[in-house]
C-alpha cells in the first residue's frame, strides 16, 4: 500500500472504529483485503502523528523489514520532471521514462512504479477511442498543433517557424509526417503528394480539416472547395469529404496520429536545431519507422502490420505529379492588360474592362 492509502484509512478507522472492511473499501477506494492486513498491523504498532506526517517513517514503522532493505534504483528529480510536464506541450510520462532509463540503466525503476511517484504530484488519465473504417477507404490529415523553428545559421536566432502536416489511413492508422515552409495551399498539396508517394498508393477520399487551403466556405448547408484543391483531388481521382465544422472526430484518426507525432517525434526533437526543412524533414522520416512499428497497447499487431493488410486495397498512383496552378479572377484594365503579383500580361482588346480567369503556376517543391 501507498503511504496516502495508508492515511485514508488511518484518518476512516479514527472516525469509525468498527467499520468494515468493505465499508473502509467503499469510503477509501482501498481493497478490503489491503485494509484486513494494515488493521492486524495496526494492532501490533504504535503510529504518531510525526510518522504520519512522513512517508519514510510511517512505512518504517509498519513495515520495518521492507524499510531497512537497501536498493540501487537512482531515483530522478520528480519537481524538475513534473516542471517540464507542465511547461512542455504534448510531453509524456513515457518518454521522461525512457530518457531517464537511457541515462540510469539497470539502476532505473519500473515504469509503474516511475508513474506512481510522479501522479502524487501529477496525476493524468488518457482516453483513447477505436473506430473501425474499410480498406483504403480514406486518408486523414492535419496539421499538428505545434511548429518546428527553423534556425538561421548566418545569424543564429530562428528564421521561422515550420508546420508539422500529418496524415494517416483511415484502417490502420499508417502515419506519416513532413515539416514545411506554411499551411498554405502549395505547401498543403505538396505535403499530400508526399503522403500519397510514402503511402505508395492512394486512397477512395481524403478528410481534411476546414483549413482555408482546402475548404473555402463550409457550413450547414453549403460546402464549397477551393479551386485548386478541387483540381488536385480530380487529378489524383479523389474524393474530398471535409469534416463538418466544429467536429473533429470526424477524423478521429488524424488526431491521435497528430498526438503521437506531438508526443513521440516532436517532444524528442525539442532540443535540437534544424537549419532548413530539409534537414528537419530528414530526423523526422527516420523517426516514422519506430512511429509505425510501435505495437499497439490493446490490440495485436502494429501500425504497419495492419498498413501490410490495407495497401493491397489502395489504388496505384498517377503517372505523374499534380502540377501545382494558382487559379486567380483578375480585372482587365483599359489598357487590354491585367496584373498577376508583378507581371502584366494582355488579352484581345475586345476583353478589355472585364473579368478574366488565369493560372500561373508556383514556387517549386521545397518539402520532402
Amino acid at each position: 500500500m501507498q503511504p496516502d492509502q495508508i492515511r485514508k484509512v488511518i484518518g476512516y478507522l479514527d472516525r469509525h472504529p468498527d467499520a468494515s472492511a468493505r465499508t473502509i473499501e467503499a469510503a477509501t477506494g482501498v481493497s478490503h483485503p489491503s485494509v484486513t492486513r494494515l488493521r492486524k498491523k495496526l494492532a501490533e504498532v504504535t503510529i504518531t502523528e510525526e510518522d504520519l506526517s512522513k512517508d519514510s517513517s510511517l512505512l518504517a514503522v509498519l513495515y520495518p523489514t521492507r524499510a531497512g532493505r537497501t536498493s540501487t534504483k537512482v531515483a530522478p528529480d520528480y519537481e524538475a520532471l513534473v516542471k517540464e510536464l507542465r511547461d512542455t506541450p504534448h510531453l509524456t510520462r513515457e518518454l521522461l521514462w525512457e530518457e531517464y532509463c537511457q541515462i540510469n540503466g539497470e539502476n532505473s525503476y519500473s515504469y509503474s512504479e516511475f508513474c506512481r511517484k510522479l501522479a502524487r504530484v501529477m496525476d493524468q488519465g488518457e482516453l483513447t477511442m477505436l473506430l473501425v473504417h474499410e480498406l483504403g477507404s480514406a486518408l486523414m490529415v492535419d496539421y499538428a498543433g505545434d511548429t518546428v523553428p527553423i534556425w538561421d545559421r548566418a545569424t543564429g536566432e530562428i528564421a521561422f517557424y515550420a508546420q508539422v502536416f500529418v496524415a494517416a489511413l483511415a484502417y490502420s492508422g499508417y502515419t506519416f509526417a513532413g515539416v514545411y515552409e506554411s499551411q498554405r495551399i502549395d505547401d498543403f498539396l505538396f505535403a499530400i503528394m508526399d503522403a500519397h508517394e510514402f503511402f505508395g498508393g492512394l486512397p477512395v477520399k481524403i478528410i481534411p480539416d476546414n483549413l482555408r487551403s482546402a475548404v473555402t466556405k463550409h457550413t450547414r448547408d453549403e460546402l464549397i472547395y477551393n479551386v485548386t484543391f478541387t483540381e488536385f483531388c480530380t487529378h489524383y481521382a479523389i474524393e474530398p469529404a471535409a469534416t463538418r465544422p466544429y467536429r473533429p472526430k470526424d477524423k478521429a484518426k488524424a488526431e491521435g496520429s497528430v498526438y503521437r507525432v506531438e508526443t513521440r517525434i516532436l517532444a524528442r526533437l525539442r532540443h535540437e536545431r534544424f537549419y532548413s526543412v530539409a534537414e528537419a524533414n530528414e530526423r523526422v522520416r527516420g523517426m516514422l519507422t519506430d512511429l509505425n512499428e510501435a505495437p499497439f497497447k490493446v490490440l495485436a499487431g502494429s501500425r504497419a502490420t495492419r498498413f501490410a493488410e490495407e495497401l493491397p486495397s489502395l489504388r496505384p498512383l498517377p503517372t505523374s505529379r499534380y502540377e501545382l496552378a494558382e487559379f486567380l479572377t483578375v480585372p482587365v484594365g483599359p489598357d487590354y492588360h491585367f496584373m498577376v503579383h508583378t507581371n502584366r500580361y494582355s488579352v484581345p482588346v475586345r476583353f478589355s474592362q472585364h473579368q478574366g480567369t488565369c493560372q500561373g503556376w508556383q514556387k517549386e517543391h521545397r518539402g520532402l
